[in-house]
């Protein structure tokens, strides 16, 4: 009787606990699902519009001195944002897109800045790489 309470147990436990690990789960899924990702062919378009946004650079200096979009407004590491949070648009309403090298380092800024409240938050895919790529310019000054 002992060995079955003990099983019983076991398996009651481990239920419970995955069940902690799906809820985290379909959390970071909603967070990831409300960033909006765009291509670098739909970004040239909207620079070349009469559209109000911030761009947002989240990688390096050295990285931006290496090159950068010539629109950018703001260069924040990162892993930065939290100590420079008041640089950014105090409007949370403000379109805000970010780009790093290749897209990973601005989903992470992304799902920072909708965590800040900021409500059209976009990330932009492959980065300053995919840009490249596409033939579009890219700065040094």
């Amino acid at each position: 009787m002992r060995k079955i309470a003990s099983v019983t147990l076991c398996f009651l436990l481990i239920f419970l606990s995955s069940c902690g690990v799906q809820k985290k789960t379909v959390q970071t899924e909603q967070a990831e699902s409300s960033i909006a990702n765009i291509t670098v062919e739909d970004l040239k378009k909207i620079s070349e519009s009469d559209r109000d946004i911030f761009l947002l650079d989240v990688r390096t200096q050295s990285e931006f001195d290496n090159g950068h979009l010539s629109f950018v407004d703001m260069l924040i590491p990162y892993d930065s944002l939290e100590l420079y949070i008041e640089k950014l648009p105090k409007d949370k309403e403000t379109e805000i897109y970010s780009y790093c090298r290749g897209g990973g380092r601005s989903m992470i800024a992304s799902k920072f800045l909708i965590s800040k409240g900021y409500k059209n938050v976009f990330n932009i895919l492959g980065g300053i790489m995919a840009w490249e790529d596409a033939g579009y310019e890219v700065v040094t000054e």
